[in-house]
């Protein structure tokens, strides 16, 4: 297993399960069709593919028993049945589970209650209540999706980039701005030489020193501009990579509320 893979494997499952709750969500109501059920397809495919790539065999295994238990029903003008998808949403909070444990190198949960689960939400009996008619046409080949791969809703080549090493770039870009500082004092210290050599008395015999030093002065000040040019792109910078989408933060509570939702009878 290629172990020095696995963080940045799990840092891409939590993405790609959370993209496939987002379309379970949305499939239980809407039509089991159209791009929403090839995002979850694809989804769990990339989690099969991926977790196979890596050794992950038991994982790989459970992904493709979450893919089978969705896929006949491609093509369906119902939604998602409920048990079905309540089992899907479960299984993939297992598996992720069982991945981060896998990494972190503790005891991962069982999955046989999942695979039971999942079992019991059998797709032959969701197809022959909830499937008009099967879908002619075969299943559109897939390919295992690469670590670093395509934002969904851009289509900007993303790349993550962990906490610590955006902090770090904090404190440079510090750095950077007390340089920027120093180098404004610096100039006024040149200032206050330039006073003192015009003194009445000396200026004659100081005026070409008084030149030098004013060239200098001049160029002190352009690259103090500029360091303070770069200092606002970086900080401009570090902002968009380091501010969190609302829809991260709102996302989640779609699927808490919907599960409040089943468990209380209430509707939201």
């Amino acid at each position: 297993m290629l172990e020095q893979l696995l963080p940045g494997f799990v840092e891409e499952s939590v993405e790609i399960c959370e993209r496939a709750t987002r379309s379970l969500l949305e499939l239980e109501r809407q039509p089991a069709s159209g791009p929403r059920f090839d995002d979850l397809a694809r989804a769990l495919h990339t989690l099969k593919g991926s977790a196979a790539t890596l050794g992950l065999a038991e994982l790989s295994d459970f992904a493709h028993k979450m893919e089978d238990a969705v896929l006949p029903l491609r093509g369906s003008d119902q939604p998602l049945p409920p048990n079905l998808a309540d089992a899907v949403l479960r299984s993939l909070d297992v598996w992720l589970a069982h991945l981060k444990a896998t990494a972190a190198r503790t005891e991962p949960p069982d999955l046989r209650p999942s695979l039971a689960l999942l079992a019991k939400a059998n797709a032959a009996k969701a197809v022959r209540e909830f499937l008009v008619e099967k879908p002619t046409s075969e299943e559109p080949a897939l390919q295992a999706q690469p670590v670093l791969e395509s934002a969904p809703e851009s289509g900007e080549a993303s790349w993550r980039v962990a906490t610590r090493q955006v902090t770090s770039l904090m404190r440079e870009v510090e750095r950077l701005r007390e340089v920027r500082l120093r180098l404004d004092e610096r100039r006024r210290e040149l200032d206050r030489a330039l006073v003192m050599l015009a003194t009445p008395g000396i200026a004659a015999q100081t005026f070409e020193v008084r030149s030098l030093l004013v060239s200098a002065r001049r160029a002190l000040s352009s690259d103090g501009e500029e360091a303070a040019d770069v200092v606002a792109s970086m900080e401009d910078g570090l902002k968009s990579i380091s501010t969190m989408p609302l829809r991260a933060v709102v996302e989640p509570l779609r699927r808490t509320v919907r599960d409040l939702c089943k468990s209380t009878g209430k509707e939201a």
